[in-house]
């Protein structure tokens, strides 16, 4: 096949050449090949050299692709279109690889940018105290925003109290104001990230795990209670998903009309202590160590002494079930050193949760000590 193709070049170059009036010699010369090349490739033998083809193309004015072809139009067109085709399929795949590159390296950074970008906390207070107590508290936290309220009540005269103010204590345990306010039915702002920010986003996790709430008096006394952030919601998933059920649309837990079962047992206790004390609270020996039990309905406490260190194990029912490890000494105030959502399953954000089975395992003991006295 390639011996007939050589042929057939060969016969279209004479014929080229013959139209030209143009003899072996002086086509050779003017290609700078000797007489014996010309007639050699006319009689079908290969033209190796490109430089060649393309000289013999500029001597006879044609392209070297029409001379490969041997002056065939019709599959040099074929072949023309052909290639054509194939070159642009090749630019059309290299543009849309190039695009879902750029399309990639998108959906990456919006997904690194955005992905648990919204959480939204429910703010309470971790311990009541006969001075104020919170209605109603929240936050939202993006990437750029922040929105925060709180509404107190008091139960006090409220033409003693001066300011309300937040604080927290810093990694040198040193109290960091963030804001005040002579408003006394709400504290509500909004802050944004990188403009005179009251709260530093970059460390907000270790922030909220440390924050009070401050009643400052006209006397200048104040009294401070921690504020406890349960996180309801965080945008964690890729796709939302829509939960519906047959009668009512919507989804029905069995928590929702149902206490659990720790709860239940809670409740038991509190009885319990209601029968022996006559009162809330109770302190036992529970394997040579005294426990302070106290109960104020919405959070139960177990406190003991462990190493010079007060260790206080709460379970807190607000809309979820929270269990939590507080630990502080006569010389600092309380450290928060873990907290876990029962209600999912999870340890919150931030913390570290190591020892959670061994202190659950303890708080269930003691309760089930409780119910068998």
């Amino acid at each position: 096949m390639k011996d007939e193709k050589d042929k057939q070049i060969g016969l279209y170059i004479r014929n080229l050449r013959e139209k030209a009036n143009m003899s072996q010699e002086e086509l050779a010369s003017k290609i700078n090949v000797s007489r014996h090349a010309i007639s050699k490739w006319e009689l079908g033998s290969h033209i190796s050299s490109k430089e060649d083809i393309d000289n013999l193309g500029r001597v006879f004015n044609v392209s070297p692709e029409v001379i490969l072809y041997a002056g065939n139009k019709r599959y040099f067109i074929k072949n023309k279109i052909k290639l054509f085709f194939k070159n642009t399929y090749k630019k059309i795949f290299i543009f849309l690889f190039i695009l879902l590159l750029i399309y990639a390296a998108f959906m990456t950074y919006y997904f690194i940018h955005n992905y648990k970008s919204t959480k939204y906390y429910n703010i309470y207070l971790r311990d009541e105290n006969e001075f104020f107590t919170i209605e109603d508290g929240y936050m939202l936290l993006t990437n750029d925003n922040l929105y925060f309220y709180i509404k107190p009540i008091f139960k006090i005269d409220e033409s003693k109290i001066e300011y309300l103010k937040l604080y927290y204590f810093n990694t040198k345990d040193e109290k960091e104001y963030i804001v005040e306010t002579k408003m006394k039915d709400k504290l509500k702002f909004e802050d944004y990230y990188g403009y005179n920010e009251y709260f530093d986003f970059d460390n907000i996790d270790y922030i909220i795990r440390n924050l009070y709430m401050e009643v400052t008096f006209v006397d200048e006394s104040s009294i401070s209670g921690n504020l406890v952030f349960d996180k309801r919601y965080e945008n964690n998933k890729l796709f939302s998903k829509k939960l519906t059920s047959e009668k009512e649309g919507k989804p029905k837990k069995e928590e929702e009309v149902k206490d659990s079962e720790l709860r239940q047992k809670i409740k038991n206790v509190s009885n319990k202590i209601m029968e022996l004390e006559n009162n809330n609270s109770i302190t036992i020996d529970y394997k040579g160590k005294k426990y302070s039990i106290y109960d104020n309905g919405e959070i139960f406490d177990i406190i003991y002494n462990d190493n010079n260190k007060s260790i206080d194990l709460s379970y807190m029912i607000f809309n979820i079930e929270n269990f939590s490890k507080t630990q502080s000494t006569i010389s600092k105030h309380d450290k928060e050193i873990y907290y876990y959502n029962l209600t999912d399953n999870i340890c919150m954000d931030g913390y570290d949760c190591e020892d959670y089975e061994k202190d659950f395992k303890l708080f269930n003991e003691i309760l089930d000590y409780i119910l068998s006295l």
